[in-house]
C-alpha cells in the first residue's frame, strides 16, 4: 500500500476501506483487528479518483462508500454489492469538498468545502434535501465525523485551532463565536479553552501564556521557552548563577583597535579599559572570547591566549593559514 490518505472502517463485517492517493484509486481489504496477520490483499473497488484531497465515509446498513473529489469537484457513491456500479451523486455548486460523514440512521450525508465560502453542508443519502447548515464561525475545516448516539456533527478547523460541533441541523454551534484565544472545543455546557503545547491556561479560563510571559519566567536575562518549562540564559559578559535564573557580571570584556594593533579588556561596570595584549606585527581583524581562551585573528592566522588571561604574553599563534 503506498500513499493511503483516508480510511474507514466496517467493524461489523471486518472490513477496511482506503483511498490510496499514489493510483488513486478505492480499495478495500478483510482485516481481524484481534489478529494482523491474515494475508488478506487489496481489492480494487473504483478507479479514475483525482489524487488530491479525497475523503471516503462508508455506509454500514446500505453497504455503499460515499467519496469527495476535491479536484473533480464532486461527490461520489460506490456500491459495495455490486462493484460495477458507482454514481457522481453531487456535482453543481461544489467548490473544493475535503471531508464527508454518514449518518445511516437519521439518513444524512455530510460534507465540508473550503473552497471561496467555507462552509458544512448536509443532504440525504441519494444526494437529495441539500442544505447549507454551517457558515459563520468556521474558516478551514478539515476533519468531519458524526456521533450518531447523541445525535452531534463534530469537526476539526486547522485556521482557527479548534475542534467543534453541532447540533446535526448546525444550531448548537459554541465556537462560532469562540472565546478562547487558542482551542476551542465546544461541550453541551459550551465552549472549552485548551492552549497549544508549551503554552498554560490562565485563571480566566479563556487566554494562554507561555512559560516566559509571565516575570519574564523568572529569569534575570534571557527565557527561551522549551515546551512547558523554560531555560534561563545569560547576555555577553555574565554567567549564571547557581539558582540557574539570576546573571553576575564577569567584568571582562575585549575590544580591539586596528590601527594600534592593540587589545583591551573592560568591564562592564566601570568606565575604563586596560591594555590586554599588543601585537605590533599583526593587524587585528577580529576577537572571539571562547571558554578560557581568548582568540584573535590577524595577517591570515589565528592566535590565542590561554591561562585565563593571566599571562598577557602567554599568546600562541596556529600554524594554519586562513
Amino acid at each position: 500500500m503506498e500513499q493511503p490518505m483516508s480510511i474507514d472502517i466496517d467493524f461489523y463485517r471486518k472490513i477496511m476501506y482506503i483511498f490510496n492517493k499514489y493510483t488513486g484509486s478505492l480499495q478495500r481489504i478483510e482485516f481481524n483487528p484481534e489478529n494482523r496477520t491474515t494475508g488478506a490483499t487489496f481489492e480494487l473497488l473504483h478507479s479514475g479518483i483525482s489524487r488530491s484531497n479525497v475523503k471516503i465515509a462508508v455506509d454500514r446498513i446500505s453497504n455503499n462508500l460515499y467519496w469527495t473529489d476535491s479536484e473533480f469537484q464532486w461527490i461520489g457513491l460506490q456500491s459495495l454489492n455490486n462493484m460495477k456500479r458507482h454514481k457522481i451523486l453531487i456535482q453543481t455548486n461544489v467548490d473544493m469538498p475535503t471531508g464527508i460523514a454518514v449518518d445511516p440512521i437519521h439518513n444524512y450525508l455530510f460534507w465540508r468545502d473550503v473552497g471561496s465560502f467555507p462552509r458544512i453542508e448536509r443532504s440525504s443519502l441519494t444526494g437529495t434535501y441539500r442544505k447549507t447548515i454551517i457558515t459563520q464561525g468556521i474558516a478551514y475545516p478539515v476533519a468531519l465525523d458524526v456521533d450518531i448516539k447523541a445525535s452531534m456533527l463534530y469537526w476539526v478547523d486547522s485556521v482557527r485551532e479548534t475542534v467543534e460541533r453541532s447540533n446535526l441541523d448546525g444550531t448548537g454551534h459554541h465556537c462560532a463565536s469562540s472565546p478562547c484565544e487558542s482551542i476551542c472545543v465546544s461541550q453541551p455546557t459550551g465552549p472549552v479553552c485548551f492552549c497549544s503545547e508549551g503554552f498554560v491556561l490562565n485563571s480566566d479560563g479563556t487566554t494562554c501564556s507561555g512559560a516566559c510571559d509571565v516575570n519574564n519566567g523568572g529569569c534575570e536575562q534571557i527565557c527561551n521557552p522549551l515546551g512547558r518549562t523554560r531555560i534561563c540564559q545569560c547576555g555577553f559578559g555574565f554567567s549564571m548563577d547557581e539558582n540557574r535564573e539570576t546573571c553576575s557580571t564577569t567584568n571582562k570584556l575585549y575590544v580591539t583597535d586596528g590601527q594600534t594593533n592593540v587589545i583591551y579588556r573592560c568591564g562592564y561596570d566601570v568606565d575604563t579599559c586596560v591594555q590586554y595584549h599588543e601585537d605590533p606585527d599583526a593587524h587585528l581583524m577580529d576577537i572571539k572570547l571562547l571558554g578560557d581562551f581568548l582568540y584573535y585573528y590577524a595577517w591570515n592566522k589565528l592566535n590565542y591566549s590561554s591561562d585565563n588571561y593571566v599571562n598577557y604574553d602567554n599568546y600562541h599563534s596556529t600554524t594554519d593559514n586562513f
